[in-house]
């Protein structure tokens, strides 16, 4: 995904802003609607206090002890919160807006496609919303005519708490506890219900998808910097390996290619290998020097985090041991070894001839007994035929091995004609 398409998006994400911000603006009716809906409900709620407040104050009045009248008041108080608790509860059951679900796709930053099925919000609370508020509406058609009576009695219960209720002086009372605590409990629990009914309908979608904009945009910038990171990353790797494939004086060790190429994409790692191979491919058999070049790219590649796995960089690997001015054989046939068994097991296997050619290769220059005329030990002698054979099935290969001297030296000396005698 390029720089480009993620600016774009954040341009049109940033432009969404800036109209809505600008809709807003366009529209104060509905700001100072919004205003004043909430200077009603403050105003309900003070109205209810100041009411609680009197009532404290009338405590005190008959008598005459202040902290009869703090603990009306605390009482009241607690009343009138629990009231209006309960009914923001229920306002805000009933208000819950619903999430529209026409509206899943949006347009994505991804060229491949216009657009995009976003995961689903969580909507358990709608539908216990939707659960809770049939219940109730059918449970309180079915009660309604009770509900008076019970919350009278309830009241009744809750004034006899009342201080100057147990102390015998209710009747000489201008304010009965028992009509107080009623009033309370349905003045404040319709005040809360309407107060969270009306934030729940006008408030909390505003901030809902705010909040949803906001997890958008900061996943968006998220990305962004780790592409730009990646791009460093990128540039940083693809420099480096130029300037080494160029002959450049570079002053780094093997460690810190091997990190720099590891923090590189995927991608560029598969374009550095290409790059290298290609200059290996060029240039094995008449500019060694140049071909050498490649061996600590093809290395730092071998120690990334997927490249230990892969056959190909094992194989090129081990082509430049076996190619290099002072071959190291040895190393040659343990890398190929290595990207023939991860082939195999990949399911390759009809693939890549050359390998078990090098390898065989590399075991011939290995044989001790061939500088003296002598057949090789047996288990050398079986693994190199068997290669070989295996090697002779393509054409190309076939041609070559006929034409190097010290394989048809090997197969000389161990008596190896009746084995290719169908090749030769």
């Amino acid at each position: 995904m390029s720089a480009a398409l993620y600016i774009s998006a954040l341009s049109k994400m940033a432009l969404n802003a800036r109209k809505e911000a600008k809709v807003e603006k366009d529209k104060p009716l509905g700001e100072e609607n919004k205003l004043t809906e909430t200077k009603v409900f403050l105003s309900l709620l003070i109205v209810g206090f100041f009411a609680v407040i009197v009532f404290s104050l009338g405590e005190y009045n008959q008598t005459g002890k202040i902290n009869n009248a703090i603990i009306v008041f605390a009482e009241s108080a607690m009343i009138a919160g629990a009231s209006c608790m309960v009914g923001a509860f229920f306002g805000f059951i009933f208000g819950i807006p619903k999430t529209n679900h026409e509206s899943k796709k949006v347009d994505t930053v991804d060229e491949s496609t216009s657009e995009k099925e976003l995961s689903y919000p969580n909507t358990n609370l709608e539908e216990i919303s939707d659960w809770l508020t049939k219940i109730l509406v059918g449970a309180g058609i079915t009660q309604i005519s009770g509900a008076p009576g019970y919350l009278w009695r309830v009241s009744g219960e809750m004034g006899r708490q009342i201080p100057f209720y147990k102390e015998g002086l209710v009747k000489e009372s201008l304010i009965n506890p028992q009509v107080f605590v009623f009033s309370s409990i349905i003045y404040f629990s319709v005040v809360g219900f309407f107060v969270s009914f009306f934030w729940a309908r006008i408030y909390l979608p505003k901030r809902m998808h705010e909040n949803r904009l906001r997890k958008d945009l900061d996943l968006l910038k998220y990305e962004y910097k780790e592409y730009s990171k990646e791009a460093e990353n990128n540039a940083y790797a693809d420099s480096l390996v130029e300037g080494i494939l160029e002959g450049q004086e570079i002053e780094i060790d093997q460690k810190e290619l091997e990190t720099r190429i590891n923090l590189a994409s995927f991608d560029k790692k598969r374009d550095i290998f290409r790059k290298a191979r290609e200059i290996r491919h060029n240039n094995w058999e008449f500019d060694k020097i140049t071909m050498a070049r490649v061996i600590p790219i093809f290395t730092a590649l071998l120690a990334t985090k997927h490249g230990k796995d892969d056959y190909e960089i094992n194989a090129q690997l081990g082509y430049c041991y076996k190619d290099m001015n002072n071959p190291d054989y040895n190393m040659a046939k343990q890398l190929l070894s290595k990207a023939i068994k991860i082939r195999d097991d990949n399911g390759h296997g009809d693939l890549k001839r050359f390998y078990e050619f090098n390898r065989a290769y590399c075991s011939i220059e290995l044989d001790p007994n061939l500088p003296k005329g002598e057949p090789a030990e047996e288990g050398i002698k079986n693994e190199i035929i068997a290669d070989l054979k295996i090697a002779s099935q393509d054409d190309r290969i076939l041609n070559i091995m006929k034409s190097l001297d010290i394989v048809k030296k090997w197969i000389e000396v161990n008596n190896g004609k009746s084995e290719f005698e169908s090749i030769f």
